[in-house]
């Protein structure tokens, strides 16, 4: 948890200037009583501008998108300007609060407030750079390291052929594994494998900021007739059978991009204008579904990164319900 000398040392030092910072009460039957538990409130004053801070009070995880809706409350309660002050936060979870104009602070690590000033450091000597998101290629062998297995036990192309992929394409993600830090490569003789610096959790907690959505196109779709096609349920589809989510909306399937271009090529299915004409959403992805499906339906992890940016509350909450129910591999 977040002390007021931990802010007051942190802006301080970023900016040069001593804070003026005191303890604020809102009770308004305006704010939801939730809110009133989840964060007490500050009263900072630092270059003659007064910013209310909502310091949150446990290291419960919230999504970006509730995290906005917090700040967006908090706002139309409170007349002047609020922002977050957050225990912890990945960078792609800072690049979305960001992009969606959430002021916050991390007390020793990094700041966005666009009314003062801007400071997104990494930690407080070291500026990096964002990288981009993950091959396909790269992606898949850290969902394999998660889900299916050790990428210890296997050479390179050894894991090549098990995801379908060519020597050169996993020679390239072993690289982009190793430039960020996931993953270094060994060799014994002459047989090269990648060997993750973490497992289960841990991984994914540092590998979740580097990837990306599996998601390449969407098209609504209508299927005449049941054809025996390979398909795996997707979206809200696969997300209602994963947590207590009741979603009425057409059925979501996924499956690789050169199958999906086929069959629309071939007529399987018919590509339809708008929703109302369609009977099924059909997800085009970036890579196979199948090696790492929960039977028919698309694993959990890459359902989680198709739908983290969903706007809609239920959705955010089906998926925390559903990533707190995984059992990882140690």
């Amino acid at each position: 948890m977040n002390s007021q000398k931990e802010v007051i040392e942190y802006l301080t030092t970023v900016t040069g200037s001593h804070p003026t910072l005191t303890s604020l009460s809102v009770a308004s039957r305006e704010l939801p009583l939730f809110m009133r538990h989840l964060y007490k409130f500050w009263d900072l004053e630092l270059f003659e501008k007064r910013i209310v801070l909502a310091v949150a009070a446990s290291q419960e995880y919230y999504t970006p998108a509730e995290l906005a809706k917090h700040c967006e409350q908090l706002q139309r309660v409170i007349s002047i300007p609020v922002a977050l002050v957050l225990p912890k936060i990945t960078s792609y979870n800072r690049n979305r609060l960001v992009h969606i104009g959430v002021p916050f602070i991390v007390p020793g690590r990094q700041l966005f407030l666009p009314r003062l000033f801007v400071d997104l450091r990494e930690t407080k000597l070291n500026l990096k750079t964002p990288r981009s998101k993950l091959s396909a290629g790269a992606q898949t062998v850290v969902l394999y390291q998660l889900l299916s297995g050790s990428t210890r036990d296997l050479s390179l192309a050894e894991l090549a052929q098990k995801l379908g992929y060519s020597p050169m394409t996993l020679t390239n993600a072993a690289h982009e594994l190793v430039d960020r830090e996931l993953a270094e490569t060994k060799s014994q003789g002459r047989r090269r494998h990648i060997a993750f610096f973490a497992t289960g959790h841990e991984l994914w907690n540092l590998a979740e900021p580097h990837l990306r959505s599996p998601i390449k196109a969407s098209h609504w779709v209508y299927q005449d007739s049941a054809k025996d096609i390979a398909l795996f349920e997707a979206g809200v589809s696969a997300l209602e059978k994963v947590s207590s989510l009741a979603n009425d909306s057409l059925p979501v399937a996924a499956q690789n991009s050169s199958r999906i271009k086929t069959w629309l090529r071939d007529g399987v299915f018919k590509k339809c204008p708008n929703q109302d004409e369609a009977n099924l959403c059909l997800q085009e992805w970036r890579y196979d579904p199948a090696p790492f499906a929960e039977g028919n339906r698309v694993d959990r992890l890459s359902l989680f990164l198709s739908l983290r940016e969903s706007g809609d509350e239920r959705v955010q909450l089906a998926l925390r319900e559903m990533m707190e129910g995984i059992t990882w591999q140690p």
